[in-house]
C-alpha cells in the first residue's frame, strides 16, 4: 500500500501505511523518537502480514511526512491526572 496522509486534529496530519488484509487484526508499529515509518525492515513487516496481521506503521508528529508543527507538543505531565505530584507512582 502507498503512504496515506490523515488529518488527526487541528493543524496536525500523520503519514501512515498499512500492509496486509485490512480486515485482519491490526498490529501498530510505533517507531522510536525521530525515526520515520521506513525504519521498519520490509522483511519484518511482510513476515507479520504473512502471519495474518494488518500491519500499520506511521511517522510521528514532526517526523518524515507528518506535520512539522510550529508549536511544541503538550507536556505529558500537564495532561495526566495527578502527574507531577511528589510520591505519585501510578
Amino acid at each position: 500500500m502507498t503512504e496515506q496522509i490523515t488529518d488527526v486534529g487541528p493543524g496536525i496530519a500523520l503519514c501512515w501505511e498499512r500492509i496486509g488484509d485490512p480486515g485482519a487484526d491490526p498490529l501498530l508499529l510505533v517507531a522510536g523518537l525521530g525515526q520515520r515509518l521506513h525504519a521498519w525492515p520490509t522483511g519484518f513487516r511482510a513476515g507479520l502480514a504473512d502471519r495474518g496481521y494488518q500491519v500499520i506503521r506511521f511517522d510521528n508528529r514532526d517526523v518524515g511526512r507528518s506535520t512539522h508543527a510550529a508549536f511544541p507538543p503538550p507536556w505529558p505531565a500537564a495532561t495526566w491526572p495527578g502527574a507531577g505530584r511528589r510520591g505519585n507512582t501510578t
